[in-house]
C-alpha cells in the first residue's frame, strides 16, 4: 500500500476538522443499506458452520452469568448480555468458556476495536426494546440464533423478520431497529460486529490500528490523569 486509500484519508481529514470520536463517527463513501446477505459474508458463514459448537458451549454457561444490558435504550422487560470484546476490550475469562467462537473471531473480519462488540443478548419473555441506531456505519451486525421461541421478531428500517437456530442475519445497525419476544421462553442470539463489506482490507488494517492506538492513547491518559488526583 503505496498511499491512504482516498476515504480513509477523507476520514481523517473530517475527524481533524470536527473532533468527533472515531467510534462514533461515519465513514464516507460507504453504501448504506439496512439487511445484507449472511450468505456473501465469510464471517457469518463461519458462524452457521460452528453453530453446533457454539451451541453446545453456551449450554455449559451460568444462566446468572448474564447482565442487564447498560444502553440507555428504551425497554420493557428484561434485556441482558454476556459480552466476550466490549469496545476493544477483550474480556480472556469469558473467551477461555467459548473457544469456538474466539477462534473464529481472530480469523475473520470482525470488529474488535472500539467501533465493534461481541456477546450474547438475552430478551426474556414478553419483552420489547424500543427502536434504537448504532453510533457508526462501519459495521453491520451479524446475529447467530441460539434459542430462539416463537413470536420473536426484529425490524431494520422498514422490514421485519426473525431468527432461526443455528443461521446468521445481518444488518447495517446505523438503521434504526427494534426487537421484540412475545413468547413464553427466552430469545439468545450471538451478536457479532463486522466491518462494513464494502472497506478494503486496506481500510480496515488502518481503521483496526488507528482504533487500537485511540484506545492506548486514552487509557494512557486516564493513568496519567489518575496519578495526578493520587
Amino acid at each position: 500500500m503505496s498511499a491512504l486509500p482516498e476515504r480513509f484519508a477523507e476520514y481523517i481529514a473530517t475527524l481533524r476538522d470536527a473532533g468527533e470520536a472515531p467510534s462514533m463517527s461515519r465513514y464516507p463513501g460507504l453504501p448504506s443499506q439496512p439487511w445484507y446477505d449472511a450468505a456473501a459474508l465469510p464471517a457469518a458463514v463461519a458462524l452457521e458452520r460452528a453453530a453446533p459448537q457454539i451451541i453446545a458451549e453456551f449450554r455449559q454457561l451460568d444462566p446468572s452469568a448474564f447482565v442487564p444490558e447498560a444502553e440507555p435504550i428504551a425497554r420493557s422487560g428484561s434485556w441482558d448480555v454476556f459480552l466476550l470484546y466490549e469496545r476493544g476490550r477483550r474480556h480472556d475469562e469469558r473467551c477461555r468458556l467459548f473457544p469456538t467462537v474466539t477462534a473464529i473471531l481472530e480469523q475473520q473480519r470482525t470488529i474488535r476495536t472500539l467501533a465493534g462488540l461481541v456477546y450474547f443478548s438475552r430478551l426474556a419473555p414478553h419483552s420489547r426494546v424500543a427502536p434504537h441506531r448504532g453510533p457508526t456505519n462501519m459495521r453491520v451486525r451479524a446475529h447467530l440464533g441460539i434459542e430462539i421461541p416463537p413470536e420473536c421478531g426484529i425490524r431494520v428500517g422498514e422490514v421485519s423478520t426473525t431468527w432461526h437456530t443455528g443461521t446468521c442475519i445481518v444488518f447495517d445497525d446505523s438503521f434504526p431497529h427494534d426487537v421484540w419476544n412475545e413468547s413464553d421462553r427466552e430469545r439468545i442470539v450471538l451478536v457479532v460486529d463486522l466491518w462494513h463489506p464494502d472497506l478494503s482490507d486496506d481500510e480496515v488494517r488502518l481503521l483496526d490500528g488507528f482504533q487500537r492506538y485511540i484506545e492506548r492513547a486514552a487509557s494512557g491518559l486516564e493513568r496519567y490523569w489518575a496519578a495526578n488526583e493520587r
